[in-house]
């Protein structure tokens, strides 16, 4: 699986999770300490995130990093 790939397997992940969870992206970027403009360019499989923005986005979707993170990147 290609990088770019692997990026936007994670956006999935996190919009899916964000989804079932009732978060929008602002919503979303609130509970995990984002600003909407650094969350967007993950939510959109652009941008691979930084490990504290990972650690961020888990505890907001209240999952561990191995359940955020897809098992390609892993």
């Amino acid at each position: 699986m290609t990088s770019r790939a692997v990026t936007e397997a994670l956006a999935q992940q996190v919009r899916e999770l964000a989804a079932e969870r009732g978060y929008t992206a602002e919503t979303l970027a609130q509970a995990s300490g984002l600003t909407r403009a650094r969350l967007q360019p993950i939510l959109n499989g652009e941008q691979w995130p930084c490990p504290r923005t990972i650690s961020a986005l888990a505890r907001a979707l209240e999952v561990t990093i191995d359940q955020l993170i897809p098992q390609e990147a892993r």
